[in-house]
């Protein structure tokens, strides 16, 4: 998969050619981000486990978003951008549904940016959710201090 998002980092042209491959890359991460839930929810992965997971398919669809949006070009002020660094700041600012506005998306992949932005909307509540059960279970198996009774002190 990491291979993949490197081959379209370093050739967007493959993107332009063939739009389905990183679309298909995305709806991958996106299942896999539900396949390691379900595994949670089973017992058989980590709170831990899981938010390190959700963490790492977070990034990877945040750059296999923006490969998507490179291919297919960005409206960015008055001209089409189809550089790399502009599709990532993009789909950063689209993932964490800040929505700037400074950049938008081509018209043909609009459904895919409001794609983009509910899944960083469940990803986040996700991964906020789990960093709090976390920690809520540390804090819990830190043994608490004693207190002594008020009669004991006078």
């Amino acid at each position: 998969m990491l291979v993949a998002l490197l081959v379209l980092r370093l050739d967007p042209g493959l993107v332009a050619e063939r739009p389905g491959v990183a679309l298909m890359l995305a709806i991958t991460l996106a299942a896999s981000g539900l396949v390691a839930l379900v595994y949670l929810v089973a017992g058989k992965f980590s709170v831990r486990s899981c938010f390190g997971s959700l963490v790492v398919q977070a990034l990877l669809l945040v750059f296999d978003f923006a490969a998507i949006h490179a291919a297919a070009g960005l409206a960015d002020g008055h001209a089409i951008a189809h550089d790399f660094d502009t599709a990532l700041y993009f789909s950063t600012v689209t993932w964490t549904t800040l929505g700037y506005g400074d950049v938008l998306a081509a018209h043909d992949l609009r459904l895919v940016a409001a794609l983009e932005a509910a899944l960083g909307y469940v990803y986040f509540g996700l991964i906020v959710g789990l960093a709090a059960t976390f920690f809520g279970r540390v804090s819990a198996a830190r043994p608490k201090p004693e207190r002594r009774a008020a009669s004991a002190t006078r």
